[in-house]
């Protein structure tokens, strides 16, 4: 499969899905690009599901959003819903997590040790220190990543992976009782399944701490020892001190002082102590441990030099999207500009341009320049083909009158119902009632290259292939395109009832189809047929597209659309589609309101923006919501802040959810 298939698209970052960086409670991460700040990214792929662990799978999420920026906590770039997936973009961690950082550049200095142990702990800290604290249950090397970005003097932690984490008072118990969290990291309390708090994250974060001084013996980050290891004693520590509780043994001693271990060791080693005792009530708060090890770190007269950053790596994303923004360019060009000569000598122009920066970039003179022209040629030859290719097109000619279509010339359809049929394919596709509009004049809206959207005079369109059009010239019969017949057959198939069904519905009304299969299955009859697949959108909500022959069209939220009799829909309720609860994630209808009104509306509230005015009457994702009845939301890959009054909501983030686990367990 060719690289270029496998790369995701959402809104400004590209996602190369055959680079996988590492997977999460909730999700897999891959490698990912900015194409406006030309950084690397890091892009998480949320799976849809709940666990017995109690995570959920947009906790990582909210979490994320509900914590003020942290240095050494992961930052949150975007996110965004795509492919029946929500993705979380975050900054790209060069040196990868913990142990990998301590494999690479091994052996690492017992004071660079003490330095990361500190930005751990002030992460940790920053979360349980939040009006409402956070506990991430989750810690582990793997979820410590450094980055040493071209701005940071010394490898920077970002503590990151937030899929179990929760929301609770530092000193409270949690009203849950789950195994949440990785075995060897885990506290005595979370094997018991007791109510437990968030002093769990002191206990994983003090056998990091060992596992960080232990590592040039055991060669991992493990809170263990070489010799236990060997004997085949490699019990999670925290599984050790409950079964010594329940036993009425002694407690095993989890950090052991050796003769080899420096003042700053030792000092490090008795914190750690404190931290994974067995009583959850003795153990420091993250704020004491921060302070102890702060102690600690200003007896350090100087730091060991920082190793040397990561080789930059060339990323190869970049190209393509470049490549692909001079053919859309060139797409956009191509319905305006017949001369093939001429556009090609424009792409040309661009790609020398390119090279030509380049070259004087590298300071590599002619030479540099002649190398650099001599690798664009093979691209320069494929857009060429691009341009003056037949398309999948091989059987006749489009370069006639054809071709020169434009919006407004009138058209007619060809009579023969095999031909149509057979030319549809690839092209919009066939459907039954397209054969009333055999031999009928229409107007054509819009065009590409190939494919024409055709308005008849009842208000129907079809999107065809321009070989089953005819041009009709300005010298021919300009009579309607409709005779009485052909009116009276679209008539008994039911347009009379539209006026009946617009007064139940109209567009952009928010629906949900019945969850009575059966019913739903005989109803349809007559009403565009029962398909299979339509059983995804029971229960399901969704917005009226419009009203036609009788049917209402429906776009339902898990992305499917279906013409349906209205007596299978049932209209939401005016306090289902309130804006006072929204949150982050949810899906909502931006109004269908004039211009003008939406501009009164965003007076104070986020101010007007070129292009918002193409929003309105369009669903987005909620992306913040802000003080001062404004909301952020993302509407076809376009963020925009809204005021709330031009906001409807359409289903809530669990509801969405809910409804792609459905459509993902059953594809």
């Amino acid at each position: 499969m060719a690289e270029s298939q496998c790369v995701v698209k959402l809104g400004r970052y590209r996602v190369n899905m055959l680079d996988k960086l590492g997977q999460g409670a909730f999700g897999v991460v891959y490698r990912g690009v900015d194409t406006k700040t030309e950084t690397q990214i890091a892009a998480k792929q949320i799976e849809l599901k709940e666990t017995p662990e109690g995570g959920d799978a947009l906790a990582e999420l909210k979490a994320m959003q509900s914590v003020p920026s942290h240095d050494n906590i992961i930052k949150l770039l975007d996110f965004q819903y795509h492919g029946n997936s929500y993705w979380i973009l975050v900054e790209y961690c060069d040196c990868g997590d913990l142990t990998a950082y301590f494999k690479n550049y091994t052996p690492v200095p017992d004071a660079t040790k003490l330095e990361l142990m500190l930005q751990v702990s002030a992460a940790v800290n920053h979360l349980h220190s939040q009006p409402e604290p956070v506990t991430h249950r989750d810690l582990k090397p793997q979820n410590i990543m450094l980055r040493y970005g071209a701005t940071d003097d010394r490898p920077v932690v970002k503590v990151t992976d937030f899929g179990l984490s929760k929301s609770a008072d530092t000193g409270k118990t949690f009203l849950m009782n789950t195994v949440a969290g990785t075995p060897c990291f885990m506290s005595p309390e979370q094997f018991s399944q007791e109510g437990y708090t968030s002093s769990v994250d002191i206990f994983a974060m003090g056998l990091i701490f060992l596992g960080m001084i232990n590592f040039d013996e055991v060669q991992d980050i493990l809170p263990m020892y070489k010799e236990d290891i060997d004997a085949g004693m490699a019990i999670p520590p925290g599984l050790q001190l409950l079964n010594a509780a329940k036993s009425g043994l002694d407690p095993p001693v989890l950090v052991r002082q050796r003769a080899s271990d420096g003042t700053l060791v030792e000092q490090v080693k008795k914190v750690i102590e404190k931290m994974v005792c067995f009583d959850k009530s003795n153990r420091p708060l993250s704020k004491e441990v921060t302070e102890m090890l702060q102690g600690i770190f200003s007896q350090i007269s100087k730091l060991p030099p920082p190793p040397p950053k990561p080789k930059a790596e060339p990323i190869a994303m970049l190209e393509q999207h470049r490549a692909e923004t001079r053919s859309d360019e060139m797409s956009k060009n191509a319905g305006a500009e017949d001369d093939v000569t001429a556009l090609a000598l424009k792409v040309t122009k661009q790609v020398v341009h390119e090279d030509l920066e380049r070259a004087i970039r590298e300071d590599s003179g002619a030479v540099g320049f002649l190398r650099a022209l001599e690798e664009r040629n093979s691209q320069l030859d494929e857009i060429l083909k691009q341009i003056t290719s037949d398309d999948s097109d091989d059987d006749g000619d489009t370069d006639g009158d054809l071709a020169k279509l434009q919006k407004g010339d009138r058209v007619e359809v060809d009579l023969d119902e095999e031909k149509v049929k057979k030319l549809q394919v690839n092209h919009g596709g066939w459907n039954t009632r397209m054969k009333h509009y055999l031999g009928v004049k229409g107007k054509v809206e819009s065009k590409t290259r190939r494919r024409a959207v055709v308005r008849f005079t009842d208000g129907q369109r079809w999107s065809y292939n321009i070989k089953a059009l005819r041009k009709i010239e300005a010298d021919e019969d300009t009579s309607e395109d409709l005779d009485d017949f052909q009116k009276s057959v679209l008539l008994s198939m039911g347009k009379h009832r539209d006026v009946a069904v617009e007064g139940l519905f109209k567009k952009y009304d928010i629906v949900k189809l019945s969850d009575e299969e059966e019913i739903v299955k005989l109803l349809q009859e007559g009403h565009g047929g029962w398909n299979e697949r339509m059983k995804l959108s029971l229960g399901v909500k969704g917005l009226v597209n419009r009203v036609e022959f009788g049917n209402v069209r429906v776009e339902f939220v898990n992305g499917d659309t279906w013409a349906l009799n209205p007596e299978v829909l049932i209209k939401a309720e005016e306090e289902e589609t309130g804006n006072d609860d929204l949150e982050t994630g949810d899906f909502v209808l931006i109004r269908p309101v004039s211009e003008q009104e939406a501009r009164l509306l965003q007076q104070d509230h986020g101010g007007w923006a070129a292009g918002m005015e193409k929003s309105l009457g369009h669903t987005g994702v909620v992306k913040d919501v802000l003080p001062g009845s404004k909301v952020k939301v993302e509407v076809s890959q376009q963020p925009w802040v809204y005021n709330k009054s031009l906001i409807t909501l359409v289903c809530k983030k669990e509801e969405m959810v809910r409804v792609l686990l459905r459509r993902q367990s059953a594809l």
